[in-house]
């Protein structure tokens, strides 16, 4: 039986997936040398020199022993087909007229929806999300963000953080894997709570800003 709660009515402005933004929910992985050297990883040569191997790029830690049933776990590796079929659609909003360069300069930012990236301001270093798991509870709403990953971003959900599914922007359908430990009991695997609407409200909604903002785009959780 899926837990259902009360959401109050509100938009979450979606932010560019970055690891301090994203550090009170996890590791952000990413390739440091096209992220202006964010995060600060050690790098060494591989391969006979011709690939660079980037060390400790996230942390996969196994707390099942504090579960109830202290049932073992393993390393499961899942596929997923992520695509434009779920109902509302999640298009990318359309375009807008170009702007001039002075409009362009001013609001200059990362492309939330490509791999281009030029970082516009010096990176802060990620903090710590804790070497403990967050203890048992419901999603906490009030604090509830959105961010947009690039195709060559992935994450590491800390231990105890609630997520909505992803969902791919656009009409391209995306394969991603995901791994993770796993025993085989239910409720140590996966939990769920399904977001109601209080009273006549909207309930949850995310807005997200187009190709350097040139336009928005609205979905419901």
């Amino acid at each position: 039986m899926v837990l259902r709660i009360s959401a109050s009515s509100r938009v979450i402005r979606a932010e560019v997936l970055d690891p301090t933004a994203f550090a009170p929910f996890g590791e952000v992985i990413q390739n440091p040398g096209t992220h202006g050297d964010t995060p600060n990883l050690r790098r060494m040569e591989a391969n006979q020199g011709s690939a660079t191997k980037w060390l400790d790029v996230t942390k996969m830690r196994n707390w099942y022993g504090l579960g109830q049933s202290r049932k073992l776990a393993e390393v499961a590796m899942n596929m997923f087909d992520s695509n434009e079929t779920l109902e509302p659609a999640y298009p990318v909003p359309p375009p807008r007229p170009k702007r001039s360069l002075r409009e362009r300069l001013l609001g200059a930012r990362p492309n939330l929806f490509t791999n281009d990236f030029s970082p516009s301001t010096t990176p802060a270093e990620p903090t710590s999300s804790g070497s403990r798991p967050k203890g048992p509870g419901l999603p906490d709403l009030e604090n509830i963000r959105a961010f947009i990953a690039r195709g060559d971003q992935a994450i590491t959900y800390g231990a105890g953080t609630w997520h909505a599914p992803m969902v791919v922007l656009g009409e391209r359908a995306i394969d991603f894997v995901v791994a993770q430990y796993m025993n085989g009991v239910a409720i140590e695997d996966c939990q769920e709570v399904e977001l109601g609407v209080e009273s006549d409200g909207d309930g949850l909604a995310v807005d997200v800003e187009g190709s350097n903002g040139q336009g928005t785009a609205r979905a419901r959780l």
